[in-house]
């Protein structure tokens, strides 16, 4: 019986320079997705990377994978028009004359009409399974790469975490239309819980109930209890006091994660309880446009701003002595 070819796309873990994917849970996902199916050798495995260093992309690959993999590479524009555009502004027009040209250049290809759009709620069609096709492309993001869009030999997945786009769209700088075709690209897919696959059916209705299949995501190996001395290390390297007990929260700290709320209602739980051996503490990367809303909510606090604790990125070797 013949392989079946899954085409994976892998550009979100060979772009960690990007700041909206770097360290983020889609990343996390999309690389453990990746090591896993890098073990199999009932598939016929390929990659697709969209990435503007082809070599920093292999480099990366190998040294993640210990491994070849046959892969398919795309030149990235926009990472090499944000390049143009910081040579443009760091250095003196005469110096940056060839950058302002390559700009221009790449503005002007990105404005032209194409036949890239994908397709709208009225056209969309969602068929059940091709099981005739021997050939996938699943992809941890919504987008299907121009290459692959026309192609009916392949059946495209992704994988559904969450409908925010649509459901809170004054987040997001797309609108929630351009974000309902894009979700609207694909023929099947595998969402993180059921909840996720019901908001999906609910709002995107040509989707029937077959063709998306709920896949919990996995605990990582590396989260098993701690010992105390891997605690009181841990609690010591981010200043968490030792003689405190804490409420650990980490994600990225933007508006849809609902924090203001959250820190005002761990506040309200302490004052009406009279607990002071308690603190809440927040790790993770931050938006800039929202990090002055949060810290203004957090002085205005006063005397209790102290219970509230940002401890910022935190390394993946501490988060088993953390959540311990």
């Amino acid at each position: 019986m013949k392989k079946p070819q899954i085409i994976y796309d892998a550009s979100i873990v060979v772009n960690t320079k990007k700041s909206h994917w770097r360290r983020s849970g889609v990343y996390f996902a999309a690389i453990n997705i990746l090591k896993e199916l890098a073990k199999r050798d009932d598939i016929e495995l390929t990659l697709y990377c969209k990435t503007d260093s082809k070599k920093q992309a292999t480099n990366t690959l190998k040294t993640l994978l210990k491994k070849d993999i046959k892969c398919i590479f795309d030149l990235d524009l926009s990472s090499i028009k944000e390049k143009a555009k910081y040579m443009i502004d760091k250095f003196p027009k005469p110096l940056a004359k060839p950058f302002y040209i390559l700009h221009a250049m790449l503005k002007k290809a990105r404005s032209k009409p194409t036949t890239d759009a994908t397709t709208t709620q009225n056209q969309a069609c969602f068929a059940p399974q091709n099981t005739k096709t021997n050939k996938f492309f699943l992809t941890p993001i919504f987008i299907v790469p121009k290459r692959f869009r026309d192609d009916e030999s392949i059946c495209k997945y992704a994988i559904a975490y969450d409908l925010m786009p649509i459901l809170f769209p004054q987040y997001y700088e797309n609108s929630s239309e351009s974000w309902r075709s894009a979700f609207m690209s694909f023929d099947n897919y595998f969402a993180i819980s059921e909840h996720t696959r019901n908001d999906f059916l609910k709002h995107l209705a040509h989707l029937k109930p077959e063709n998306i299949t709920t896949a919990l995501l996995a605990c990582d190996e590396s989260f098993k209890p701690a010992s105390i001395g891997q605690i009181k290390s841990a609690k010591s390297k981010y200043n968490i006091p030792e003689n405190k007990k804490y409420i650990f929260s980490l994600c990225t700290l933007e508006p849809r994660k609902n924090l203001i709320r959250t820190v005002r209602t761990f506040i309200d739980f302490i004052k009406k309880h009279s607990i002071d051996d308690l603190v809440f503490v927040l790790g993770g990367a931050q938006w800039d446009r929202f990090i002055k809303e949060l810290q203004g909510c957090i002085n205005d606090l006063g005397s209790f701003k102290d219970k509230i604790l940002k401890i910022g990125y935190v390394d993946d070797e501490d988060l088993a002595a953390l959540y311990s």
